[in-house]
């Protein structure tokens, strides 16, 4: 870093992780920087296209009818139980989020008076690492919203789309509203869930860190390890880190997970049509397959509703999408229920997802 403010260059270090971000540069700097013996390596910032998932035609009218796939799962069992997720943060790692959507508005922390939501601050509870909408959240994308409606939507008229409707939310945008991001920003958001900063990208408080992330994306093709220092130290603050294994499944069969998917250290969710089928389904043709080829004979941890998937989208409305980005907020949200249900279980990251892997329903065959 001394090098390269002598040569008054642009960059951005990262704390979650030893990387230096270089934000313009030449091929002598680059040259320079290859032979000193600190520099282990230097990449592009790849770019990455968030897979578009399957979007059922159908209403976007709200429904009071729970949807197939929350009954699927038996949520409403531990709701009856009085265990909704209450206490919780959980985060979403993707496009944004439309949060005055009435079934994630009295959801999002960055709403200090629930329901009413008169009082809202955004700070340490909204972060866009795109730079698209830096002081108030918002998603022109719709996964986003999508993706956290199935952790956590309800908007206490009988519109209920999340596993954990009791718990909240915050969220860092890593991709535009076109769906791209990029290796700055992923790892900008996991730093940000690590110890969130205010809107002025100051005062960071490791203490506002959120419980569980969800990461409904991933580098096609995996084999991209990349963000295993910053998952390695979410995971050692005891925030869970869940990520989607891909819609590849179909096209290329075994060995197609993407990353972070094929990282034998995050909770991997792969996607179970379950329409008309009786418990625990059937794996759904996209959900990509192990194993790893990063982590010889890793496979995803489990599988989840991820076939027409019923949860909101911009604007207020609500629509019906498939693709394991659908099935990863299942389990993102689960986490949350065991969490309120047990509170000595929370941040044992490794110990709860032995506990799921070890409890869920076997799924055989194809």
């Amino acid at each position: 870093r001394s090098f390269l403010d002598q040569r008054g260059v642009n960059y951005r270090p990262f704390f979650i992780s030893n990387k230096i971000l270089i934000l313009g540069g030449s091929e002598s700097l680059m040259n320079d920087l290859s032979t000193r013996p600190e520099v282990a390596a230097i990449t592009a910032n790849h770019l990455f296209q968030l897979q578009e998932p399957e979007i059922t035609p159908e209403a976007t009218a709200a429904t009071t009818a729970l949807g197939d796939n929350l009954k699927f799962v038996r949520a409403d069992g531990a709701w009856s139980s009085g265990v909704t997720g209450e206490g919780i943060v959980v985060a979403g790692n993707d496009t944004g989020i439309d949060w005055r959507h009435p079934a994630i508005i009295r959801h999002y922390r960055g709403c200090l008076n629930p329901p009413d939501c008169t009082s809202v601050d955004h700070n340490y509870n909204w972060w866009d690492a795109t730079g698209t909408y830096p002081n108030v959240p918002a998603d022109g994308n719709g996964h986003g919203t999508h993706t956290t409606g199935t952790m956590i939507g309800d908007d206490g008229q009988g519109n209920r789309t999340g596993i954990a409707p009791g718990a909240r939310t915050v969220q860092c945008k890593s991709m535009s509203d076109g769906g791209s991001g990029s290796e700055a920003t992923f790892s900008e958001c996991f730093q940000w869930y690590l110890a969130p900063w205010d809107l002025n990208g100051k005062n960071p408080r490791p203490e506002l860190a959120p419980d569980v992330v969800n990461n409904s994306w991933g580098y096609w093709d995996g084999n991209a390890p990349q963000f295993r220092d910053e998952i390695a130290a979410l995971q050692a603050a005891g925030i869970l880190v869940e990520a989607s294994a891909g819609n590849e499944g179909d096209d290329f069969g075994c060995r197609s997970l993407r990353s972070p998917g094929d990282y034998a250290e995050v909770m991997t969710t792969g996607s179970v049509a379950f329409a008309s089928l009786p418990f625990p389904g059937n794996l759904a043709a996209h959900s990509s397959r192990g194993p790893s080829d990063l982590d010889g004979g890793y496979f995803p941890d489990v599988v989840a509703p991820g076939v027409s998937v019923w949860s909101t989208v911009p604007g207020g409305g609500y629509g019906a999408w498939t693709g394991t980005s659908m099935a990863g907020p299942h389990v993102s949200g689960l986490v949350a229920l065991m969490w309120s249900a047990n509170p000595q279980l929370r941040g044992q990251v490794e110990t709860t997802m032995e506990l799921i892997r070890n409890t869920a329903a076997p799924l055989t065959g194809e």
